[in-house]
């Protein structure tokens, strides 16, 4: 490291004072002879964490001239260009290249992206300000005093090779400047723009991918990519760095414990080795035996079979071996004490949230009433899982919080909650009565104005047996309550739900059946469905 006390010769006329690179000679034509010396002087402001003097700054603008094809194509510049992305602070460089115009005339690629608006919700900055704060979000992980963030600043640490990372963070949205599809296209863009720098073939395929696939992970279950854990690793590092970088309030604690659950089930996955990739009846028989380790003194090893015969596949796949023993244990003690509803629920206080199971004998409008005592009691539903066995139990899982984003800690409200919901199953109270009344008074999820058009869509190509209705929405309490009971009183019956949020967008499908347990085929009906929730939801 230099020391700052002193002035720091660099050689061809460069000197470091004060944290910055300055000229000797505001005249000097050290560029012209010298045009590789243009990228060096960005490698040692990363490196060092320095500035740019203004004298140089209008030096290295004077001379930009000089980046033609040549330039763009010459290996040795084009190593000296990837060293800039090797140093801690290659953001800070690249920000300070992209200021004088440089990146963009380097790479005219992301010259195309300059100042480009994005025309959506969310994207607070500009596409080319985004792909900077990325890597800079990115290069902050090592320094970060945020529990839910060790695990990834762990990861960043140990990655071999980041500067590969950066890179794909630098070109993961070029694809933007094209209309849609910009995944795909930008990967293809990539693929010229590696080839014109001359990396080495390996940095190329590793680059490609990441671009490709850069909004896998987002909204996903697993990635089904044919990669192996480095690419797994950068992967989830990209994912977390483009979602900070879109603006506040994006990233949340709660999503990432959603990606860091997803990144360490793909990885053990993966881990497995072609060798060990096992069928459907593997799978099924692995999951048994560790249920039966976990339920050993408490449920007979037929139970847990029956179990899993009654539940749909998607369950079984989807649910971690905790959670189903969760479950198992419900339904022992519905079935046990003929209680109505059961109710367990586990604290997450380092994520900030709380995991409810609620088992019950499944009848139309019962998750409507689960979630409208929910929204009464100014709870926040992050995200549920709803499953129906085919002996008509239905269990529901929900993760919910405060508005303040955090658990539910006091017992009392856990009492009102079970008590209300009792009530309402007894027909003592109303639901909707609750919840009307609640209205009156309820709070924004937040202050930030943002409008989300609600699209509203069905479809009966996506499973042979159930409707599967799709909702995008502006979040809001009691809105899963209102969807919900909008259902119920149209006489459809939800067997499969999954629900989450994005920021202020609710992202809501739901399997459903007729009351008959048929798919809902009529035209006429499919278009009153539809209808109707697009009123309720306007």
């Amino acid at each position: 490291m230099f020391s700052y006390l002193a002035k720091k010769e660099l050689g061809h006329g460069l000197y470091v004072w004060e944290k910055e690179i300055r000229l000797k000679k505001p005249t000097d034509n050290i560029f012209q002879e010298n045009p590789w010396l243009i990228l060096e002087v960005f490698a040692l402001a990363g490196r060092e964490n320095l500035s740019l003097s203004e004298e140089l700054k209008q030096l290295i603008k004077s001379y930009l001239y000089l980046i033609g094809d040549n330039f763009r194509e010459d290996r040795e510049i084009a190593q000296k260009f990837f060293a800039i992305l090797k140093e801690k602070k290659a953001g800070k460089a690249l920000r300070q290249m992209h200021e004088l115009g440089l990146l963009g005339q380097y790479i005219p690629e992301f010259g195309e992206i300059t100042c480009l608006i994005q025309h959506d919700l969310y994207h607070k900055y500009t596409i080319d300000e985004h792909c900077l704060r990325a890597i800079e979000c990115l290069e902050e992980l090592p320094n970060t005093e945020t529990a839910e963030l060790k695990g990834l600043a762990q990861i960043y640490q140990n990655l071999s090779h980041p500067e590969i990372t950066k890179l794909a963070l630098l070109l993961h949205d070029l694809g933007k400047s094209q209309g849609p599809n910009h995944a795909e296209i930008g990967a293809l863009m990539v693929r010229n723009i590696l080839k014109r720098l001359c990396l080495p073939e390996i940095v190329k395929e590793k680059v490609e991918l990441l671009v490709h696939h850069h909004i896998l992970m987002y909204g996903s279950n697993r990635p089904h990519l044919g990669v192996h854990t480095d690419n797994l690793q950068r992967l989830y590092l990209l994912t977390y760095a483009d979602l900070q970088a879109v603006g506040p309030g994006v990233w949340t604690v709660w999503k990432g414990a959603l990606l860091w659950e997803l990144y360490h089930k793909t990885r053990d996955y993966l881990s497995k080795g072609d060798e060990e990739v096992i069928s459907g009846e593997e799978f099924l028989e692995r999951l048994k035996q560790e249920l039966f380790e976990d339920l050993i003194d408490e449920v007979e090893p037929e139970g847990i079979e029956s179990h899993l015969e009654r539940m749909p596949y998607k369950y079984i796949l989807s649910t971690s071996v905790e959670k189903i023993a969760g479950h198992i244990r419900l339904i022992e003690a519905l079935r046990q004490r003929h209680e109505e509803p059961l109710l367990s629920y586990q604290h997450n206080t380092q994520i900030g949230y709380t995991e409810i199971m609620v088992c019950t004998h499944d009848k139309p409008g019962i998750f409507s009433q689960i979630a409208g005592v929910l929204a009464s009691k100014d709870v926040n539903i992050l995200g549920a899982q709803i499953y129906t066995g085919k002996d008509g139990i239905a269990i529901d899982t929900l993760q919910v919080a405060t508005l303040q984003e955090q658990p539910l800690l006091e017992e009392d409200l856990w009492q009102a909650i079970r008590l209300e919901l009792d009530a309402i199953l007894r027909e003592e109270k109303k639901v909707e009565d609750l919840v009307n009344k609640r209205k009156k008074v309820l709070s924004p999820l937040t202050d930030k104005k943002i409008s989300v058009p609600t699209v509203v869509k069905l479809d009966n190509r996506l499973s042979d047996t159930h409707t599967v209705i799709e909702i995008f929405t502006q979040d809001r309490l009691g809105l899963l309550f209102d969807i919900t009971n909008t259902l119920y009183k149209l006489g459809i019956d939800i067997y499969l739900a999954k629900i989450s949020t994005e920021l202020q967008k609710a992202i809501d499908v739901f399997y459903v059946t007729n009351l008959a347990g048929e798919k809902i085929m009529d035209e006429g009906e499919l278009s009153n469905i539809k209808e109707t929730l697009l009123e309720v939801l306007s």
